[in-house]
């Protein structure tokens, strides 16, 4: 297979990329080389396109299951590994995501505290993860305001589901804020590390993000004891509501991305990550598929049957 200029032009331009270049560097990982990371046209944020033809069935992406972050990284956590396992094993399932997102919120804060001087396994993976509303064009109510959702959800059928997130969500930020704020002062009372000083702002917010992060961007691994799991580059996919062009894959210790047909060049790769209602995909991955964030607003503003029906208005009215 030859490669052209435009292709190894644009290897040049990945290796700028953090993600992209870290990913080369992990172990029997690999990015087929006419991958590149772009503004989505299908949807908010960025996208992964293919800037060459490239065949049906042919393999995009590889990444081992050990290199992808799970909760076995938050368990093998040297500051708060053990209280991490503790949430898990008294909450249950919804203890993994919650550990998940303790760890990722740490690390996160960690990352932002120490730069280049940081040594964590995830770094360049962190850089490009919505931990803020706007990041990456990421919307989703756990950001949202009581009085903007009291004022645009009310009455809807996305109403009851976004304050039960948020109020489940408003939970584990007190149980997280109790394990990782000493670490995060701790950090933060530099090299000599004097017994005092330190502060923990914006440790909530980081929690905050970190769940708006494993809700709009996690896999789930059938078949695996502790399935839930963060794929760098694969997350980065846009949704479709039609076919999909790629399949995925997770066997024999890896995660593998293949195209589903021959792509054209230019072609945005693009995954279907559920059937739901509209108002489902807004509260739980932050988007309606078709719809821009600010759409979506007016859509809720104009009490728009594709979050309101009849009856909700009915209500909405008394």
């Amino acid at each position: 297979m030859t490669i052209s200029i435009t292709t190894l032009l644009t290897n040049i331009l990945l290796a700028t990329n953090p993600l992209t270049s870290w990913l080369k560097s992990v172990p029997e990982c690999y990015i087929h080389p006419s991958i590149t990371i772009e503004k989505s046209k299908c949807g908010d944020g960025l996208g992964c396109f293919v800037s060459e033809r490239v065949a049906e069935d042919e393999l995009l992406f590889k990444i081992p299951t050990r290199e992808c972050l799970s909760i076995l990284d938050a368990i093998e956590d040297d500051e708060c590994g053990d209280q991490f396992e503790k949430v898990l094993n008294k909450a249950g399932d919804g203890g993994e995501i919650v550990g998940i997102a303790g760890y990722i919120a740490k690390e996160y804060l960690k990352f932002e505290h120490e730069g280049n001087q940081y040594e964590g396994r995830f770094g360049p993976y962190l850089q490009v993860l919505p931990f803020e509303l706007g990041k990456n064009d990421q919307d989703h109510v756990l950001w949202w305001s009581q009085d903007e959702i009291d004022t645009l959800l009310k009455g809807s059928m996305a109403y009851k589901d976004a304050i039960g997130i948020r109020e489940e969500v408003d939970f584990a930020v007190k149980v997280l804020g109790g394990i990782i704020r000493q670490p995060v002062k701790r950090m933060r009372r530099g090299f000599f590390g004097l017994p005092f000083g330190g502060n923990d702002e914006g440790v909530d917010d980081a929690i905050r993000g970190a769940f708006v992060t494993i809700l709009t961007r996690s896999f789930h691994a059938e078949g695996d004891e502790r399935e839930t799991r963060l794929v760098p580059l694969l997350d980065m996919l846009q949704h479709t509501s039609e076919t999909p062009n790629i399949r995925h894959t997770t066997e024999d210790g890896f995660v593998q991305m293949y195209s589903r047909k021959a792509l054209d060049q230019n072609t945005e790769l693009l995954n279907s990550y559920n059937t739901l209602e509209p108002w489902k995909f807004f509260t739980r991955f932050g988007f309606v598929p078709g719809k821009s964030s600010d759409e979506i607003r007016d859509l809720f503003k104009a009490k728009d049957q594709l979050f309101f029906d009849d009856s909700s208005l009915k209500v909405a009215e008394v």
